[in-house]
């Protein structure tokens, strides 16, 4: 079964206020793909950005249409960043029986065990329209999430600074021994840890969510935009997205070039596209 990501916007095109102008077009061609063997999966992040309106209508009609995909929910990142390396350092140092987990688990069927991913209670009353109206009347919940994203700009413009200055060298990586330390068990031996940093490239090669975050942040790096709040959120929804759907749709010019370099250079086979349009619905 093929896996379709859709970013929030083409939720918001296809099933809000105001829709596009192909809305209806779009909507049977997503029932055509769900037909033939496609699914679609969303994240934490489409429920934030929804969150956002200030239009109920708009909010209850993405949610309609989100009923429609019935779609599986993107894992919390940093979760499905700490199985690959448990999987990875499993392989090296667990010699005797199944000592660590050795599933990597990128989709959830629920939201609510989407949201024990990110350490949340999983409620069965947690589907995305609830979790879109709580946090839509949570204003301080919202603004901590904000208060977050904002200092994305800012991080993206210091390196480039430091990029410029000659104290960060171009193709520095965020992959280093600090962020294995961040994401092994706690107790891990310190050399297992070593053990992550010299074997760095075989680290990637099979952990894709890593491999896409360190693509895209570099690229992210180089590149000229100037930052925004929202390229949090885009990061984020991304890593796992991109390292374990089959396509990411997203109707956002800027983050698709992103996506579409990330792929080559994380060495993942997820194809970004502009549209569901564009994926063929006799394919699968």
């Amino acid at each position: 079964m093929k896996t379709i990501y859709l970013d929030h916007n083409v939720i918001s095109s296809v099933g809000g206020i105001p829709a596009a102008k192909d809305a209806a077009h779009q909507r049977n061609h997503a029932a055509a793909l769900r037909k033939c063997g496609y699914r679609f999966a969303l994240s934490a992040w489409n429920i934030y950005e929804l969150a956002r309106s200030n239009d109920i209508k708009h909010i209850e009609q993405c949610c309609d249409f989100v009923d429609e995909l019935d779609p599986v929910w993107v894992n919390n990142n940093f979760s499905v960043k700490e199985q690959e390396i448990d999987r990875y350092l499993a392989i090296e140092f667990d010699r005797v029986g199944p000592v660590r987990s050795r599933l990597v688990v990128p989709f959830s069927t629920t939201v609510s065990d989407m949201w024990s991913s990110y350490g949340l209670p999983s409620r069965n009353r947690d589907t995305f329209r609830a979790s879109v109206l709580a946090l839509h009347h949570a204003p301080k919940k919202m603004g901590e999430i904000e208060r977050s994203a904002n200092t994305t700009p800012n991080a993206i413009l210091v390196a480039r600074r430091a990029q410029q200055l000659g104290t960060l060298s171009f193709f520095d990586s965020i992959v280093d021994r600090q962020y294995f330390a961040a994401l092994v068990p706690k107790g891990t031996p310190p050399e297992q840890i070593e053990f992550l940093v010299k074997t760095k490239k075989a680290v990637l090669s099979t952990s894709p969510t890593i491999a896409v975050e360190d693509a895209l942040t570099e690229r992210r790096l180089q590149d000229s935009f100037t930052p925004k709040s929202n390229d949090a959120a885009d990061l984020q929804h991304s890593m796992t997205s991109l390292a374990y759907c089959d396509y990411f749709v997203t109707g956002d010019k800027k983050l698709y070039e992103h996506c579409r370099t990330t792929v080559k250079q994380a060495g993942v086979a997820c194809q970004p596209h502009k549209s569901m349009l564009e994926i063929d619905s006799k394919s699968v």
